[in-house]
Order: C-alpha cells, then sequence, then structure tokens
C-alpha cells in the first residue's frame, strides 16, 4: 500500500533482505474517480492526490536507497497530465524551467485541494479561477510527471535514469475496462523505459516517443 508508510517500509524490508537491493523501480500504482463519482471535489483531490502524488513520492522515497547505480525509476503517469491549454500561463511556467523543487510540485498539488474544498463549501468555481482544470484525475497526474523529471535532475550523480510516460488507454479496473489496449500493449512503454540502454532521461514518453511537457 502505498499511502501506507509502514507497508512500504515492510517491503523494503523485505527486498533488501532477499535480493540486498533492486536496478528498477516501476510505479504503476494509480486510481482514479469516475467520471460520474458522486463524492465532493475535495474528498477526490484528498485521495486523489494521496495515491497518485503523494503515495508515489513515499514508496519512491522509501525504495531510493536501495536503488542500485545505473537503476532506473519509471512512473506511470499519463497523458493527462499535460498541461498546455488546461492551466493558467503562471501554473505552467512554474514547470518549464530546470530549478522547480520538491517543494514546488507540493505548492501546486495543495494549492488545488485547497481552492477544491473552498468550492466543496460554495465558493463558486474556485479551481478553475486558480488556474487549474477541475479534474483531481488530471492535477494529480501533471504533479506526477513534474516529480518524474524533478526526480531525474536530483539523482543524475547516481546515474540513476527516471522517466515518466503514458502506457496508453488501457483495460483495466481504472478505465472501466473500457480501454482499447491490453495489458502486455499498456506494459510495453514502461518495460522499454526500464531496460532499454538508449532512453533519456527525465523526459515524458508516450508509445515509446518522447513527448514535450508540461
Amino acid at each position: 500500500d502505498i499511502t501506507d508508510e509502514s507497508s512500504c517500509r515492510n517491503f523494503a524490508e523485505y527486498i533488501k533482505k532477499e535480493h540486498g537491493g533492486l536496478d528498477i523501480l516501476i510505479n504503476n500504482a494509480g486510481f482514479a474517480f469516475n467520471s460520474d463519482a458522486s463524492e465532493h471535489c475535495d474528498h477526490q483531490a484528498d485521495v486523489t492526490m494521496g495515491i497518485n502524488y503523494y503515495g508515489t513520492k513515499l514508496v519512491t522515497s522509501i525504495l531510493l536507497p536501495l536503488i542500485r547505480s545505473g537503476g532506473r525509476i519509471v512512473n506511470v503517469c499519463s497523458q493527462a497530465g499535460f498541461m498546455k491549454n488546461r492551466y493558467s500561463d503562471s501554473w505552467i511556467q512554474h514547470f518549464t524551467n530546470d530549478v522547480y523543487t520538491e517543494s514546488d510540485i507540493d505548492n501546486f498539488v495543495e494549492t488545488y485541494k485547497k481552492l477544491a474544498k473552498e468550492e466543496a463549501s460554495g465558493n463558486g468555481h474556485k479551481r478553475k479561477e486558480g488556474g487549474f482544470i477541475e479534474s483531481a484525475y488530471l492535477v494529480s497526474k501533471a504533479a506526477e510527471i513534474a516529480y518524474s523529471v524533478y526526480l531525474a535532475r536530483i539523482l543524475k550523480d547516481r546515474k540513476i535514469i527516471v522517466n515518466g510516460c503514458c502506457p496508453g488507454l488501457v483495460a483495466t479496473d481504472l478505465s472501466s475496462h473500457k480501454g482499447p489496449l491490453t495489458i502486455d500493449q499498456g506494459a510495453d512503454t514502461p518495460i522499454y523505459l526500464a531496460t532499454d540502454p538508449n532512453v533519456f532521461n527525465g523526459r515524458f514518453y508516450l508509445e515509446r516517443k518522447i513527448q514535450e511537457w508540461p
């Protein structure tokens, strides 16, 4: 359970005991409310960010000391995380440079959560007014891509390659099994990023091709 610190630490201890470390970490856990979900937007924001962004960060931070030099981290994000034409120019500018920090990503997420809470209390369209798309899933995936790019930057000295990717629309529980791709087809790009010797670092991939982000 990537939202449970003790669960993540138990897993890390198991990996260390049984294998001494690891070479590849693929973060594939994710969650989305259905489009017709009745839960208030602030609840959707808390749950979605807690799994897709904070959960990914938590398990990564705990497993990171075990990843060997030359290892790979692949974060399975989504093209739903593209920011162009969805967010205000000011938010997009936050992530167009190579100096933004983890705190900047946290601020992006927490600002969205705060605005969702205000909106759930009946205060208009706070998320749109704040420069956000309304969907908590889309915001969480933008944050996850930003985290992938940031992580690649700070892990260069350890020669760990980090990338984010979109597996495409796969027939899983998350897509209510409406995706046209099979599990094997969806796994193609993540496995490519985990194993191919010629991939770039700190990029976002779709169908094995680099996509401009944000």
